[in-house]
């Protein structure tokens, strides 16, 4: 496989310096350009706006009114042979604004609602509800227009998540009565997946300050957490669940957009906040040049691990096996 290496730009960059773009071909190799969302809309699309009156202009990928430059931008990219993404956001983010289309809590609250925590960074920028379908109509169909009007080879998707977990909050949603249907229709048991996710949260309200500085100093995570204070099938589920709504929405996205552009066009989402965790796994072991490294735990993220160790001057990276590891996620130096 081809070796990629992007960008994030706009396309006036292209238009007024072309030749930092041909440097940086020759000096770093870059294929990709991503960053282009000055896209426009048509009038049958922009209809499709699930914003409340007064609030079109917070809708999500809403684009530009002149597509002028990205068009004149697509053009310049691909005479220098490189790939353009569009790049596009999906729910996390501005769901604060509105009640009704902000995720809710396993009371059917809207998470919005939570007075303001002290260390909550993810507070103020909340999700919307991802089963919302006349927002998910609305992402549909955006991406089947750009894909349809523009010549791009790709869409880079960045905030089609839910809210990161430094609101903590955010775990425990989505639990609004369209999220508790999908569940059903999917075969889970939403009120065993809502008992467990109450019953854990109980827990966590009362972990006292010892428990929590012992959970700091072994580097306890979610998954960790959850089996220290007694984790049931329901809880599990409930992250497949989440997970499963994701998903499901990406895969029919990237479906109609290439059915639009009657051809394959690359969908690629964030993985940002996994390489932050592997990058901090990294700094906590400490390593120094030449050192052994042991990563347990082989998917994304201890794979991004063993990337990095070796290129943090790691003599030997190995890796161990989720399955077969005492301490899945974990990066340890061996000397």
């Amino acid at each position: 496989m081809k070796k990629l290496v992007g960008l994030y730009t706009g396309p006036e960059m292209l238009i007024d310096q072309p030749a930092y773009f041909d440097a940086l071909k020759q000096e770093i190799g870059l294929t990709h350009v991503t960053g282009f969302s000055s896209y426009k809309l048509g009038d049958e699309t922009r209809a499709k706006n699930p914003m409340p009156p007064g609030g079109e202009g917070f809708a999500p990928s809403r684009g530009q009114d002149d597509d002028g430059a990205m068009r004149r931008g697509i053009d310049i990219a691909h005479d220098m042979d490189l790939k353009v993404w569009v790049c596009t956001s999906g729910w996390h983010g501005g769901g604060d604004r509105y009640d009704e289309m902000c995720m809710k809590d396993m009371h059917n609250h809207p998470i919005s609602q939570v007075p303001e925590l002290r260390y909550a960074r993810e507070q103020y920028s909340m999700a919307y509800c991802p089963s919302n379908e006349k927002l998910n109509e609305w992402l549909r169909t955006i991406f089947a227009e750009v894909a349809a009007s523009y010549d791009v080879d790709g869409f880079d998707l960045t905030h089609c998540r839910y809210t990161a977990p430094a609101f903590l909050h955010n775990l425990f949603g989505c639990g609004c009565p369209r999220c508790a249907s999908l569940a059903a229709e999917r075969g889970y048991d939403f009120e065993k997946m809502r008992h467990s996710v109450l019953a854990f949260w109980e827990r966590i309200q009362h972990l006292d300050a010892r428990e929590i500085r012992e959970a700091g100093e072994r580097g306890v995570g979610l998954l960790d957490l959850s089996q220290w204070l007694g984790v049931d099938a329901g809880l599990v589920q409930w992250f497949e669940f989440r997970a499963g709504v994701i998903t499901a929405n990406l895969k029919l996205f990237k479906e109609t957009a290439c059915e639009a552009a009657g051809r394959d066009i690359v969908f690629g989402s964030e993985f940002l906040a996994l390489l932050c965790v592997a990058y901090n796994g990294i700094m906590e072991a400490r390593m120094t040049l030449g050192e052994t490294v042991v990563v347990f735990g082989l998917g994304v993220v201890g794979q991004l691990t063993c990337q990095l160790a070796r290129w943090s001057g790691a003599r030997r990276v190995g890796g161990v096996p989720a399955r077969t590891a005492p301490g899945g996620g974990s990066c340890y130096r061996c000397g």
